[in-house]
Parts: C-alpha cells; structure tokens; sequence
C-alpha cells in the first residue's frame, strides 16, 4: 500500500484475474483481497464512496458446480506430529475430488486410532484437536498443514486432493 502502482501490477492484475475466475470461494479471503484492488489501505475503505464505480470487479454468477463422486481413489499419507515431536502416519484411500476434510473424515471413520475435532470460523472450518492433544490460540499454537513438506495456501475444507500425497498435520506454536 505505500508502493507506486507500476511495482505491484502484476499481483494485482493476478488477484484480478483470480477474482474474475472464481478461484476465491472463501468470504473471508475476499474481503481481504478487495482493498488492495481498490489501492486504497482498509482505513481509506471505511470512508469510501462507491459512487463512481466503474464495475470492474463485478463477478457473474456462476452456476453451481455439481461434483459427482469420484471412481478413482487416491492414496493420502497423514503423518500427525504431536507437540512433543512424536509422528504417527495413516493411511487412507480418498476419493479425487474431495477436500482435506472429507479424507480426515475417511480416516477417522476407518477406526484406526485418527481422532480430530474441528470449529467453525469465518474463514472455514480449522483444526483444534489431533489425536486428543489440542492447538489453541490461548497457548499460541496451530496445526501447521503441508503437503509433500509444502505449506497449505488453503484450509481442510478447500485443499482438495488431486494426487496422492502426504498430508503433514503438526502441532505447532508461534
């Protein structure tokens, strides 16, 4: 926000792109994206007029996507580290298509030992519980979530799996 316009181009012709394709189905992330495409910082938006709008950012409607159960199962690895370090790893079968939360659900289900819980937020449902050991905000920790050693740019209920993969679940503090 304090950078000229030319320097931040490219990331913001990219969130308009996104925006335009739908690729943000989180309200949450949204509404964090919408000030910077108006160049303007969220306290500039509080006060701004929506008069002179040019209605660049409207989004269509789109029609709603039907996701029909998928034939093909893909094999997930979930290695859970606990805060004292120590990993456990299962294994299910998901089927492609579906999200991180769908697989948990799977796993859980298939009664070896997986247990979460998970709370509803604005920004979708996250993890507050792993095998029975908690991540709360009140101690300052998480559950980092990466695939093949990658962080997740997406929560359990948006991550969809796509190939088979190992999901890292690990008790982390900040």
């Amino acid at each position: 926000m304090g950078s000229q316009v030319a320097e931040c181009a490219a990331s913001m012709e990219a969130m308009r792109t996104d925006a335009r394709s739908n690729t943000y189905h989180n309200p949450m992330g949204i509404s964090q994206i919408l000030p910077a495409l108006q160049q303007k910082s969220y306290l500039a938006v509080k006060s701004k007029e929506c008069l002179n709008e040019d209605d660049t950012l409207v989004l269509e409607p789109i029609d709603p996507v039907v996701v029909l159960p998928s034939e093909s199962t893909l094999t997930v690895m979930v290695e859970v580290v606990a805060s004292s370090g120590a990993a456990v790893v299962y294994s299910v079968d998901a089927p492609k298509g579906s999200s991180l939360l769908e697989a948990l659900e799977l796993l859980k289900g298939k009664n070896v030992g997986f247990t979460f819980e998970k709370e509803s937020s604005l920004w979708g449902p996250f993890l507050s519980a792993v095998n029975g050991e908690q991540a709360r905000q009140s101690d300052r920790r998480y559950w980092h979530l990466s695939s093949d050693g990658t962080a997740l740019s997406q929560g359990v209920n948006d991550f969809k799996i796509e190939v088979a993969q190992k999901i890292t679940i690990k008790n982390t503090s900040y």
